[in-house]
């Protein structure tokens, strides 16, 4: 169940960064990792110094992820409460478990392509200085 939490929040987090949003929704109590994480993009992101236009264009990007991740939100809750319920079971029947699991792949899918495609496209947004400048400061930051 940890791991697909960690995942879930991964889902999130390559373009979280490129937004002045509250990242608090993403800090997941059970990877304090991710706070760090979160930090050091948004930080390394301003150390990049981007135009308007480029932190326009990233918001645009989250904006598109955000709307994908709203779309499978509340399937991808039913399916990880199945998947709980599946794991509690006693004797667990790994038929409900897989088919929890296969559930929260197909709706979480979607969700993580959105967010990469996001991380990606916000990334190219940058020149190669602007990228030396994001890939240095994030580097001194998360070590």
């Amino acid at each position: 169940m940890k791991k697909i939490l960690l995942i879930l929040a991964l889902l999130v987090s390559p373009a979280a960064f490129a937004t002045d949003m509250d990242f608090s929704a993403f800090n997941d109590a059970h990877h304090p990792g991710m706070r760090k994480m979160h930090r050091c993009l948004k930080k390394s992101w301003k150390a990049a110094s981007p135009t308007d236009q480029q932190n326009d264009s990233a918001k645009r990007f989250m904006d598109e992820a955000k709307a994908v991740k709203d779309q499978h939100k509340d399937a991808i809750h039913s399916a990880m409460e199945a998947m709980k319920a599946a794991w509690h079971k006693h004797p667990i029947v790994q038929a409900e478990v897989v088919a929890a699991e296969d559930s929260l792949r197909e709706h979480g899918m979607p969700v993580r392509a959105a967010f990469r495609d996001a991380g990606i496209n916000t990334l190219n947004l940058l020149s190669a200085e602007q990228r030396a400048t994001f890939d240095n400061t994030f580097k001194d930051c998360i070590d």
